[in-house]
């Protein structure tokens, strides 16, 4: 378990990223734009599994050799994008049932006041 008060989240998310590219054998690039800002545990808790489930599923489902993890932090937002050179899919013609990785990461940005776009 984290201690996620004393968490730098944008580190956090790097090292989940450099780990998982490592393991994986994927070239991971981490980049960061603006000032980071506090957020709180359940916020940082949230965000990191999403940010797993995501790097998952481009180990899982992508075929990548590359991963870029960008997190851009305004005065408001903090928008995290994760991009890879895989294969692809449809959003739409996902199955709709057995495979709900994708709507649990929506439900957690939705939770977080947030938006999950692929």
């Amino acid at each position: 378990l984290r201690a996620w008060e004393q968490v730098d989240i944008g580190e956090a998310l790097g090292e989940l990223a450099r780990v998982t590219g490592h393991t994986n054998e994927l070239v991971v690039e981490v980049s960061v734009e603006g000032t980071p800002r506090w957020l709180s545990p359940y916020t940082c808790e949230q965000l990191y599994s999403t940010v797993r489930e995501a790097l998952n599923n481009v180990v899982k489902h992508a075929c990548a050799q590359r991963v870029q993890l960008l997190m851009c932090w305004d005065d408001t937002f903090l928008t995290v994008t994760l991009s890879d050179d895989g294969v692809g899919f449809d959003p739409a013609q996902l199955p709709t049932s057995g495979h709900y990785g994708l709507a649990l990461m929506r439900e957690t940005a939705d939770a977080l006041q947030g938006s999950l776009s692929i």
